[in-house]
């Protein structure tokens, strides 16, 4: 559901709230992607960036009631 209090929010706050936590989210996926591709696999490093990806997308999902793009 999305928060009634965050669509109160000028449409260029809420674009760049959305626009950034999108960019978190594709720039984890993108380091994990590098990291295997290096063949570079620190579990604990790599569960931190997917627990920021998770948190990203469920906080874009609580304010815009949208999954990431």
């Amino acid at each position: 559901m999305a928060s009634p209090h965050f669509h109160r929010l000028p449409e260029r706050v809420r674009n760049l709230v959305t626009g950034g936590l999108d960019e978190e989210i594709r720039a984890g996926f993108e380091k994990i992607e590098q990291a295997q591709k290096a063949g570079f696999v620190d579990e604990t490093g790599i569960r931190s960036v997917e627990g920021d990806i998770v948190r990203a997308s469920e906080l874009r999902k609580r304010f815009t009631g949208e999954e990431a793009r």
